[in-house]
């Protein structure tokens, strides 16, 4: 069933968990990535460039993986756990010219850069795009549509544990990574 046909609200609720199972799976080689370099550039941390560090990585991470599997396979992992995949909205797999205008775009209207709480205001804007237009502002520039059933309560629950768990550690993450830097002490001693 396309996402398109009569329901607009199909694949909201799956759609965001899908991206928060998908942001989960991109902080281990942000983490892996952003680790080495919190304790030696000890100045960029404290001055707040970690966060900015943190957002870039993370969604060139993601931004990567999403522009190989979707033209590959049509799902990312979290989109395949809630049973949804992005096609062309002729048919078939989404190209990877699609995938390179659908990405950025997700990426700054739909994630919010991953952002404290922008992933949030991005869903709700997501929801209001279909329930006016039945698609999202990054479907429809890059002429594709997000197609699948409605996900059965089980794999919302999964999605849902992503969002508590993505949530739990990008906020401890954060936390690490200022915490690591060696000038930490000294700003919590004043």
């Amino acid at each position: 069933m396309r996402a398109d046909d009569d329901h607009p609200h199909l694949g909201a609720w799956e759609r965001f968990y899908a991206k928060e199972v998908d942001g989960l799976l991109s902080l281990v080689p942000t983490a892996l990535l952003l680790f080495p370099l919190a304790a030696r550039f000890e100045a960029l941390a404290l001055s707040g460039v970690a966060l900015l560090a943190y957002a870039v990585v993370r969604i060139l991470v993601w931004g990567l993986a999403e522009l190989i599997l979707l033209p590959t396979f049509g799902a990312t992992p979290g989109r395949w756990l809630l049973g949804l995949r992005v096609e062309a909205k002729a048919g078939g797999r989404a190209s990877l010219g699609a995938a390179a205008i659908r990405t950025p775009l997700l990426a700054i209207f739909g994630l919010g850069l991953w952002l404290p709480l922008f992933p949030l205001v991005g869903m709700l804007a997501g929801i209001i795009q279909l329930d006016n237009f039945r698609t999202t502002l990054w479907d429809r520039l890059a002429g594709t549509t997000v197609i699948g059933p409605p996900a059965p309560f089980w794999r919302l629950a999964c999605g849902a544990a992503a969002w508590v768990i993505n949530s739990l550690a990008t906020f401890t993450l954060g936390w690490l990574l200022f915490r690591m830097t060696p000038g930490y002490d000294v700003l919590m001693s004043v």
